[in-house]
């Protein structure tokens, strides 16, 4: 479920929270993570998840006055995941070495996928295929989910449910050379890739549980109503 507006519009900065860079530094390796580890050269080192991003704090922030808050946190799936792949296609993705990451190959390809490594699986608990790594259940979207749900990598796609009219984070490394490279949503309706000290919009994604009853016909007047 992605974070829409708090009331029935369809594009515009309504749609999300707020605007900020995903990651206030960009010449390393490591932040193209939602979270990331230390400034030495090897890829382990770099891509641990032992320090938030920019744009997660704002999101964990947003999640606990508005979700924790308001009584809603049961309604929310922890262990669903959030995927923040960062396995490469190209170089060794440690320190500042110029490096492809896989969503980049299948985002540039057209040929999204919803395979993840568990590291970058991000969840609240560490089952088998979550990295435990959260405080609260809650991401952004994948540049992969977008392209499943109709959004190009070139031309564009304006009659999509993700298009807002607005430029927005996804969670998607796409590369490093001298830049971290993150994919972000385009204000036409298409994917890009952009260094992570943009500042762009915040759309918070969570992952209900499965047996939670929605009602509601999706519409504008018959909103999907949870619980």
């Amino acid at each position: 479920m992605i974070y829409q507006g708090t009331s029935a519009n369809e594009t515009g900065t309504g749609t999300q929270i707020q605007t900020s860079a995903f990651n206030s530094s960009y010449n390393h390796n490591r932040y193209v993570g939602y979270m990331y580890g230390s400034s030495n050269s090897d890829y382990n080192s770099t891509h641990t998840n032992t320090t938030s991003s920019t744009i997660k704090g704002i999101l964990d922030t947003w999640y606990n006055n508005n979700i924790v808050k308001n009584g809603f946190k049961d309604y929310v799936d922890g262990n669903a995941g959030f995927c923040g792949d960062r396995r490469v296609s190209s170089g060794t993705g440690g320190g500042t070495s110029s490096t492809d990451y896989q969503p980049y190959t299948r985002i540039s390809n057209s040929s999204p996928s919803l395979s993840c490594n568990k590291n970058d699986i991000y969840t609240t608990d560490e089952f088998e295929f979550g990295n435990g790594a959260l405080t609260y259940p809650i991401g952004l979207i994948s540049a992969d989910e977008a392209m499943f749900a109709g959004i190009p990598w070139s031309g564009s796609n304006q009659n999509n449910y993700l298009y807002t009219g607005e430029y927005y984070w996804t969670m998607s490394p796409s590369d490093y050379n001298s830049k971290a490279i993150v994919f972000i949503m385009y204000f036409n309706g298409t994917l890009i890739n952009y260094r992570v000290n943009g500042t762009y919009g915040v759309r918070p994604v969570i992952n209900l549980k499965s047996a939670i009853a929605i009602t509601g016909s999706g519409s504008k007047t018959d909103p999907f109503k949870v619980g």
